[in-house]
């Protein structure tokens, strides 16, 4: 196996959220906090309309959790408490799908029919998602589009304890559009470089904005060279544009690294039957191992021609893998032991019970029997796959690192939707925004240069450099503020969320009538993220006259005596630096600069005198 006959195949999903109205309801598309979980939900498996199982969701079912749901009267309704059926499609969030397929050049089809998507999971209060593909054969450059759907985004995960998965109904049902590239990238440097011009584009249409509004799922499939087929393999929810190099660059790394314990395998041993499970009490009679001495129970198998593999590849080691399929928090294995107070005898004891060989390992689990068969059971099973090399399977993005979900899914998972009624659509009235390109000559054309314009498109303030320069003119303080200050005070930790386009016009309403400077703008809206009212925030920062810098200068001037004596002009600096602290934002650094080198000669001559 070698870097030189790789060959990497990378396909993106873009799943943006649109700026209207719940897909199925007339709810507002906002994130309400809520701790009042009223609703408890089991959800069942049942087949599809073939009578067909899809195994994504036998895995799920398998689970047997309970989900609890919090539905805030503010964002959410009986149609995501799916109590009562689907309104009407959004129109407006069909029109922004479909103005979107345009500025992909993708064909529309003429009708559009939802279907449901079998996701049990928990995300979902009915059992499905409702998704309709609306086109496909788009292009964006030299990427092309396969498919884009317009569907409703799942309800928000807010924690996990043990066996119940808690739920916000707030954001189930906001809509999404999600569009698929063909899987003809070749690099992680090419896909965030595709992400990033795709979200770019997004952003001509009405698109929510901020973190968590558009997310990214990854297909990958790795060709080695080996003969043995590439699986695709899905990573869900990469939020981060600069997350996806690393991600992609790390998930090959996994990929090779099971590919090598493939090799190793086949040569040590071949697929066997699972073993029996074994209970290991005998081995710690005597333990003094904490862990051993507070568990219901201990068992373990036996994994054939395993010795150092499940360690091997670091962070991206087997190991992992075997605890996410388990469904426990964690297990133990022969290449990690002796350790957590088990002794090296207890070690060749448990070898003993086992009949464990010289390339052989071994799993334990410290759980009560039914359990621990059960875990087992999942353990062998994804050991197994190790023998064929990387499996097909649905992975969620962790950092720059994945973490195993489920099973890929099968077209078993889709089948009609009954509740919402086909729709026929006309094209003709859809109106395409302005290219990247014209949009940059707009901003161009209002005061900004091409790296501002980066800056502006890449952040969405764009429509408000706009509005604003429009306005009151002043484009590079505008730019200072949206494209520095702004992120500036976020990197602070700010909440800038507060910082309106009200607050922001009434900020250069005062500028321009020079009601405080330039260098006060950033000190009223740290106060403004401090939940001020604007103008509790600008009142201490009222521009001062000349006569009152001047007084200020020279009483610093008359206590700082000393020190002018002792440096005569090179006390300029300091002297500055004193006003400065005393009159910030109250008077531009020209003028008070100005009036300290008057002083400090005025100064000087009586002295000369």
């Amino acid at each position: 196996m070698t870097g030189e006959c790789m060959k990497v195949k990378i396909g993106l999903e873009i799943h943006q959220q649109l700026d209207t109205s719940k897909l199925f309801c007339s709810c507002p598309s906002k994130l309400v906090e809520s701790k009042d979980f009223k609703v408890m939900r089991k959800l069942r498996l049942a087949e599809s309309e073939l009578g067909a199982i899809d195994r994504a969701a036998l895995f799920e079912s398998e689970r047997a959790r309970e989900y609890l749901y919090a539905s805030p009267a503010e964002a959410s309704c009986l149609v995501e408490l799916d109590e009562e059926p689907p309104h009407e499609v959004n129109r407006e969030a069909l029109r922004i799908a479909l103005q979107i397929s345009e500025m992909l050049e993708a064909r529309i089809f003429d009708v559009i029919c939802f279907m449901r998507k079998i996701v049990i999971d928990g995300s979902n209060t009915s059992g499905f998602q409702r998704t309709a593909l609306i086109a496909c054969d788009g292009r964006l450059e030299n990427t092309g589009i396969a498919t884009i759907c317009l569907e409703e985004d799942s309800a928000r995960k807010v924690r996990e304890e043990g066996n119940r998965a808690y739920y916000n109904l707030d954001r189930l049902g906001v809509p999404l559009v999600e569009i698929a590239t063909e899987p003809t990238i070749e690099s992680a440097e090419e896909a965030q470089r595709v992400a990033y011009e795709l979200g770019m584009n997004l952003r001509r249409a009405r698109v929510k904005r901020g973190l968590g509004t558009i997310r990214q799922d990854l297909n990958i499939s790795v060709d080695f060279g080996t003969g043995i087929k590439a699986n695709r393999v899905e990573i869900k929810g990469v939020q981060r544009l600069s997350d996806i190099e690393g991600v992609i660059k790390n998930e090959i790394e996994r990929q090779k690294n099971l590919y090598a314990i493939r090799e190793i395998l086949v040569e040590r041993a071949n697929k066997e039957e699972m073993p029996e499970v074994k209970d290991l009490s005998d081995a710690f009679k005597e333990t003094r191992s904490n862990l051993i001495l507070k568990a219901p129970g201990v068992y373990g198998i036996k994994l054939s021609g395993f010795r150092g593999l499940l360690s091997m590849g670091g962070e991206l080691r087997v190991a992992k893998e075997l605890v996410s399929h388990s469904g426990l928090k964690g297990i133990l294995h022969g290449d990690e032991l002796p350790g957590y107070g088990i002794s090296a005898r207890e070690v060749e004891e448990v070898k003993k019970l086992l009949e464990v060989g010289e390339d052989d390992n071994f799993v334990i689990v410290i759980e009560s029997a039914d359990e621990a068969k059960k875990a087992l059971k999942r353990i062998y099973e994804r050991a197994l796959e190790c023998f064929d090399g990387v499996p097909a399977e649905v992975r969620r993005a962790a950092g720059l690192y994945t973490q195993y979900m489920r099973p890929m899914p099968g077209s078993e998972r889709m089948y009609p939707e009954t509740d919402v009624p086909y729709m026929c659509v006309d094209t003709s009235n859809i109106e395409i925004p302005p290219t990247l390109e014209e949009r940059k000559e707009e901003l161009i054309a209002l005061g900004a240069n091409e790296q501002q314009c980066y800056e502006l498109m890449k952040s969405g303030y764009e429509e408000l450099f706009e509005s604003l320069v429009k306005e009151f003119g002043e484009p590079q303080v505008v730019l200072r503020v949206l494209n520095n200050t702004l992120v500036e005070l976020e990197r602070e930790g700010m909440d800038t969320s507060v910082i309106d386009i009200e607050i922001l016009r009434k900020l250069m309403d005062g500028y321009t009538k020079g009601l405080y400077t330039r260098e006060a703008i950033e000190e009223i809206l740290k106060r403004v993220c401090e939940r001020m009212s604007f103008e509790e925030a600008a009142a201490p920062f009222k521009t001062a006259g000349r006569e009152e810098v001047e007084a200020v200068v020279s009483r610093i001037l008359e206590n700082e005596r000393a020190l002018i004596e002792k440096k005569g002009r090179d006390a300029f600096k300091a002297i500055m630096g004193e006003a400065m602290r005393e009159l910030r934002g109250k008077v531009d650094g020209k003028t008070l600069s100005d009036v300290v080198r008057k002083k400090m000669e005025e100064a000087a001559r009586d002295e000369a005198k």
